[in-house]
């Protein structure tokens, strides 16, 4: 009897510790929203936050493929200037500058492995990576609303 209490108590804690990890993993991945300012469309997206240097600096660095309607949000608020390259990054992207809660510049298929400097015409705190065609395919331009945490606007569900 003290044996199966003890094989029932190691099944319990061992799915508690699955649990608590594939709730982790949940909790890196958030929801985005960008809603059209021409007619109202809602896109959403789930995006993993960038906030540490760590993250920032590595971004979608050595991916081979990104799930569509999937991304990655980079939290560059307080930085003067916000530039983005493509180094070891092999996935075509797509990004979306934004300021506020909106989206101030949209750059298309961004190109794999470069190592140019994408720099916004304006400032950004924000830039949001997709893969390339969503912007389009979404029809994502300047003056969109984008409902996220690091705007502290998002929608709760």
């Amino acid at each position: 009897m003290f044996k199966n209490m003890v094989k029932i108590v190691a099944a319990v804690a061992l799915l508690a510790a699955c649990s608590e990890q594939e709730s982790t993993s949940a909790q890196q991945a958030a929801n985005l929203t960008i809603v059209s300012a021409q007619n109202g469309t809602v896109s959403e997206f789930v995006v993993e936050n960038a906030v540490t240097p760590e993250e920032l600096q590595k971004g979608l660095m050595y991916r081979e493929k990104l799930e569509p309607g999937h991304g990655m949000a980079f939290n560059m608020k307080g930085f003067d200037h916000v530039g983005m390259w493509m180094k070891n990054t092999q996935i075509p992207l797509d990004m979306l500058f934004a300021k506020d809660g909106k989206v101030i510049w949209v750059y298309k298929n961004a190109k794999p492995l470069s190592e140019e400097t994408i720099t916004s015409p304006e400032p950004a705190d924000v830039v949001i990576e997709i893969n390339a065609g969503e912007a389009d395919k979404y029809n994502i331009q300047p003056g969109d609303t984008i409902k996220h945490v690091f705007f502290g606007n998002e929608d709760v569900k």
